[in-house]
């Protein structure tokens, strides 16, 4: 028995000492990283994402240290960003902050004392501290909001799939967050719709928040309300979670038909409720006037390409862990078809694209579950998948619609070069 105990603490006095030393060279690695990173972020990137890979000890900080590096390269070649359209109204909202009290900072959310509004103080409260977080520097400012963003997403996918078990998980990480931060698109909008890509990061959060506890975290969902009012269409899948225990999976997808049905008449619904509620509430004014949008009408086969593989995927992981529904409910599944079914539908111009695009910040935590069940294409597909977006973001960065610094630029210059940028 004595032999027995002396062995066991042996051993883990063995694990203790290699955990250590495992920790004191990831230490080591981290700081050439961080050299490289300043070189050239991309070989920092790709060194980092190498360390979190070869790693075999579970030391969270290698994961922590990747996500902010990649928040940190997204932050600057935002900076080399040319304003323009809505960024402009946000880039004045920030400007006229030590010009206004706190009350104007906070309702002057676009940049025009004429338009001020009550509805979306949060983000004007975010604003308001990010001017003085950032010493009133814009360019400061800008790195700030975009890391801040990434992670916040990046860390909501670390605790998804945390919560899903995935195996193996560093290879699902890595891959996530390479959709996450080289897909175009996203990329795109993240400094240009700056409220709305905020909000649905924050109310991301609270879906997986309330996912994993099972229990709602309407604090952090009505934060991103305040944000932008638009995310205020997933507060009814919270009342999910209250029913789980009677709740089947047909009964989500009836409630889905229903929703779908229903956005024929949603007009004229939209108009009945501006009625009783008096004012003009956008969301509401929109969809009364259905079809007097300016813009042409979203292209669906853009849409239903990005998001068939993505609905198959929700809608399949909800329907293999329909026999634990009484147990925990997934709301991020069920609100990215709730989104996607709305936005299809939708008989406003503007909104559908808008909430579409929303629809991107959700790939990351979907994509590359495809294969989730399959151990012979599960890593083959997770590294093809981060391969592929990373070398479409350099292949494609001067095909997006906004201006930013020369490919070349952005791939090759060091971390310093950005922050003098123009």
């Amino acid at each position: 028995m004595l032999n027995i105990i002396v062995k066991k603490m042996i051993k883990s006095n063995i694990q203790s000492v290699n955990f250590k030393m495992a920790v004191q060279q990831n230490s080591k690695l981290m700081f050439v990283a961080i050299v490289l990173f300043l070189l050239m972020p991309i070989v920092g990137i790709l060194f980092a994402a190498t360390i979190v890979i070869q790693n075999n000890i579970k030391d969270k900080r290698i994961y922590f240290f990747l996500f902010l590096l990649m928040a940190l390269y997204m932050g600057v070649i935002n900076v080399t960003k040319t304003p323009a359209s809505d960024q402009v109204q946000y880039m004045n909202a920030y400007m006229q902050i030590p010009n206004q009290t706190l009350f104007e900072s906070l309702t002057n959310i676009y940049g025009d004392s004429s338009r001020l509004t009550y509805k979306e103080m949060g983000y004007g409260l975010l604003n308001f501290l990010g001017y003085y977080i950032s010493f009133g520097n814009y360019k400061l400012f800008i790195i700030e909001f975009t890391v801040f963003l990434y992670m916040l997403l990046m860390i909501s996918i670390y605790k998804f799939f945390t919560y899903l078990e995935v195996y193996p998980f560093k290879y699902y990480i890595i891959s996530a967050i390479f959709i996450l931060c080289f897909f175009s698109q996203f990329f795109n909008i993240t400094i240009h719709l700056q409220r709305q890509i905020i909000a649905t990061a924050v109310m991301i959060w609270a879906l997986i928040d309330t996912t994993i506890k099972q229990k709602v975290n309407w604090f952090i969902a009505l934060i991103a309300v305040t944000l932008h009012t638009s995310v205020a269409l997933f507060l009814p899948v919270f009342a999910f979670v209250y029913f789980r225990k009677r709740l089947k999976v047909w009964h989500i997808f009836c409630l889905m038909a229903i929703f779908c049905l229903s956005m024929s008449i949603l007009s004229s619904i939209s108009s009945v409720f501006l009625s009783l509620i008096g004012g003009d509430v956008y969301g509401l004014s929109r969809l009364a006037n259905a079809g007097t949008s300016i813009e042409d009408r979203f292209n669906t086969n853009i849409m239903l390409f990005f998001s068939i593989p993505l609905l198959y995927i929700s809608i399949r992981e909800l329907w293999k862990n329909r026999y634990n529904i009484n147990n925990s409910i997934n709301l991020l599944f069920i609100a990215y078809c709730f989104l996607i079914c709305f936005s299809y539908l939708n008989p406003d111009n503007t909104m559908q694209y808008r909430y579409f695009m929303m629809s991107y910040s959700f790939m990351p935590f979907i994509l590359p579950l495809m294969f989730k069940r399959n151990n012979n294409y599960r890593k083959i597909y997770l590294f093809l998948i981060a391969a592929f977006f990373l070398f479409r973001f350099y292949a494609t960065f001067e095909d997006m619609v906004w201006d930013y610094a020369s490919v070349e630029d952005v791939l090759l210059k060091n971390y310093i070069w950005f922050l003098f940028y123009r």
